[in-house]
């Protein structure tokens, strides 16, 4: 067997491949194995350009990493929330204690919070189809953004605090600019969770473990993939600019979904035009910003407010979520730009973006650049999926026509849920898993 990508989904197919039994060979592009699981050392700091913490909920990557021997790796990490209030003061929430806080905050009034049960229904209701590789069960709420939803709803209060916040920082783009079935899969899977955990070692360590049970072939480009019926034949190019086809039994093609629609050569016209043309994802380009002195700030993320701060989309504080990483007493913040705001930072050079965006981010923490270290900048394109009112309807016509029709090339992605290490790796295991039947 063969799988095209090592991301979350990619790794997670190989993984349950191999333990149905089958000889598997994963082939990368890059010259590393993990794609946005990405971790950097540099004096004394662990600089996760990608994710870093991860939900309890998350069943599926973390239930692999565990079934391979890393479930002492699993280590406790924090999610605390700081959301700016109208007068710049932050206001704090546990999402592992959502309703308690939710109640005792004052950065909603009492209407506010007594509206906000209606989500609380929303998300009972819908409890049963939120699956992680199939967010189109919930295309009777795709007809409107989340802003829509979130405003006839709950709203303008509660968008404006809190909801549009929370979906900017989840999914790296306003709730105007995505369905609200994003809105109910994100408060269900992050709100409320029982714990936030990390990889002791970061997150490659996950890509390495996985990596080590199949035969690796890195830096392949795959060109075309075809079900031949008998087989399935993947053309690739390598680093030396020449071509190879090889046959497998069979294949499953983890990348993001405008590769998958450019080289799955089997694909109907329908069904290619919606992944090359049809799908978009934002971009991100982070600044890393290690500091002498950990700033005075209890919280592990700040989710800053579009209205006031149109610019940022969140602020990660990796010295609060994952203190082990950072040494005693210093202070690692990573700064995260709207994805409009991260592309038009996408081509400027390192110290250029990073006095940019420690600038935005003295707003909401002021002093930040006095102590700097050092600072690291992460460039990421494609990022998060960036869906549409209308989008998941789509997709449930496009999982109709793959269910019929695909049988020895399978697809795997984060496009076919909110994107998440979680429902990334639950894609490839749903993938691995129709393919191995």
């Amino acid at each position: 067997m063969a799988v095209v990508g090592s991301g979350a989904a990619g790794l997670a197919a190989a993984y349950r491949l191999r333990q149905a039994g089958h000889n598997v060979r994963i082939l990368e592009r890059n010259a590393r194995l993990g794609g946005k699981m990405l971790t950097t050392r540099k004096m004394g700091f662990t600089l996760e350009e990608g994710p870093s913490a991860m939900a309890g909920s998350y069943h599926s990557i973390l239930g692999i990493a565990r079934e391979a021997g890393m479930g002492a790796d699993i280590v406790p990490a924090s999610g605390r929330i700081a959301l700016p209030g109208p007068d710049g003061d932050m206001h704090y929430l546990d999402p592992t204690r959502i309703v308690r806080d939710g109640f005792r905050t004052s950065l909603i009034s009492t209407r506010a919070k007594i509206r906000l049960a209606r989500l609380g229904i929303d998300l009972f209701r819908t409890r049963s189809r939120r699956k992680p590789y199939d967010l189109s069960l919930l295309e009777e709420f795709d007809g409107v953004s989340a802003e829509q939803y979130s405003r006839s709803r709950l709203g303008d209060e509660l968008t404006d605090y809190l909801v549009d916040p929370c979906i900017r920082s989840f999914v790296n783009c306003g709730s105007s600019e995505v369905s609200a079935a994003d809105l109910l899969y994100v408060f269900g899977a992050f709100m409320g969770s029982s714990e936030y955990v990390a990889f002791r070692h970061g997150m490659s360590s996950y890509a390495e473990r996985i990596g080590s049970l199949c035969e690796v072939t890195l830096q392949a480009e795959v060109c075309a993939v075809r079900d031949r019926g008998a087989f399935a034949e993947v053309t690739w190019r390598g680093p030396d600019g020449a071509d190879r086809t090889e046959e497998f039994a069979g294949v499953v093609v983890a990348s993001d979904a405008n590769t998958a629609g450019s080289v799955c050569v089997d694909l109907d016209p329908w069904r290619r035009e919606l992944l090359t043309d049809g799908v978009d994802y934002t971009w991100s380009t982070v600044a890393h910003v290690a500091l002498e002195e950990a700033p005075p700030v209890d919280s592990c993320f700040i989710f800053p407010r579009a209205s006031k701060y149109p610019n940022l989309m969140i602020l990660s504080l990796e010295h609060n979520k994952t203190p082990m990483q950072v040494p005693a007493g210093k202070g690692l913040v990573g700064i995260y730009p709207s994805s409009a705001h991260a592309r038009e930072l996408y081509d400027l050079d390192d110290d250029a973006i990073a006095k940019d965006l420690i600038t935005e981010a003295e707003e909401l923490i002021p002093g930040l650049g006095d102590d700097v270290i050092f600072t690291h900048i992460s460039r990421w394109h494609p990022t998060l999926l960036q869906s549409r009112p209308g989008y998941w309807r789509s997709m449930r016509e496009f999982m109709a026509r793959s269910e019929a029709t695909d049988r020895l090339v399978q697809l795997a992605g984060d496009y076919f849920c909110t994107s998440s290490l979680n429902t990334a790796s639950a894609s490839g295991e749903r993938a691995a898993q129709r393919l191995a039947g």
